[in-house]
């Protein structure tokens, strides 16, 4: 039977540099649409589209300390990114975690941002994910794909996560019902280059304990406050 004993498993990527509210509600997010899933929490170590500002190791401890805040998640930190030595390109990674749970089915979970970076050159080649996995695209209501984008998306569009589960490969869920936070790793960066960490809003307590202890991100150019 199709879909018999298969798990679900989302797999949210991303340099987590540093890891912020906007992230963590991503994943809350995640578990209340699909309990049943597995949530990988991702970091990558060379992203082909960015530089990450800080190691993976840094990187990793803020992503276990942001997540102790929320207690009730139950996500699993997947390293499988962080111990290739070759940029981090999603096509390898899915082909790897097929070859790991070859019975399961998986799911990329991506924001519109990022999909609206599929014509930029790291990028070449994006519909072969679907040949490896599903898409689970979390849209802003009333944004619009790119032309070609949308064409190549919209036939295989199923109506839940649920849906997944009969297959897997080849299909995208549109979750239109989440409402980002307005924050982002680069605009904290900035932040932390002109305040002291505590005063840096999007930032759990203990990630702003770690950037302190470790002097990350320029946070070394402001004295300590007290907690």
């Amino acid at each position: 039977m199709p879909g018999k004993n298969r798990r679900l498993r989302l797999i949210f990527g991303g340099s987590f540099d540093p890891i912020h509210v906007g992230h963590l509600a991503v994943t809350a997010h995640l578990q209340q649409q699909c309990p049943d899933a597995v949530i990988h929490i991702m970091p990558n170590h060379h992203s082909p589209g960015k530089k990450e500002q800080v190691s993976a190791t840094h990187r990793l401890a803020m992503i276990k300390g942001g997540l102790t805040t929320l207690p009730q998640l139950k996500v699993l930190i997947d390293e499988t990114e962080l111990q290739r030595p070759a940029p981090s390109y999603t096509i390898d990674t899915l082909k790897f975690l097929r070859s790991r749970y070859p019975t399961d089915t998986l799911a990329w979970v991506m924001g519109d941002d990022v999909v609206n970076t599929f014509h930029q050159h790291h990028w070449d080649g994006w519909q072969k994910l679907l040949s490896e996995g599903h898409l689970y695209i979390m849209m802003r209501s009333g944004l619009q794909m790119a032309t070609d984008v949308q064409q190549f998306i919209e036939p295989r569009v199923v109506t839940s996560a649920d849906d997944l589960l009969s297959t897997t490969t080849g299909s995208v869920v549109i979750d239109t019902t989440f409402t980002p936070v307005e924050i982002s790793a680069t605009g904290i960066r900035q932040q932390l280059e002109s305040m002291p960490v505590e005063s840096v809003s999007g930032l759990a307590l203990p990630c702003k304990k770690y950037i302190r202890a470790h002097q990350l991100y320029g946070c070394e150019h402001f004295p300590d406050t007290p907690d």
